[in-house]
């Protein structure tokens, strides 16, 4: 992988499901439909550092809130990636 050029499917699932393990605070198995939440991202042209900043950042506003349990599914973040991806301009 050069500068600039998009890590593999399996490098980018990796990395954003190490970032939402992390933040969820407790070990976890994405689900199959995650999975093809995270293809879909990588195919969209989202850049993992996009996604991943999404998922922090959703993890911060919910801490912030107070909220209680965990969140069960990356989809939880997935309107967050899209806006982080729209606000880019499409642009990481």
């Amino acid at each position: 992988m050069t500068a600039g050029e998009p890590p593999d499917e399996a490098t980018y699932a990796t990395r954003v499901e190490e970032v939402f393990i992390a933040e969820r605070g407790t070990p976890f198995l994405l689900s199959a439909k995650d999975w093809q939440l995270i293809r879909g991202w990588r195919e969209g042209g989202i850049p993992v550092d996009t996604v991943i900043r999404a998922v922090r950042e959703t993890f911060e506003k919910r801490r912030a809130r107070g909220a209680a349990g965990k969140i069960s599914s990356i989809s939880y973040c997935a309107n967050a990636v899209e806006e982080r991806w729209q606000m880019s301009d499409g642009v990481s």
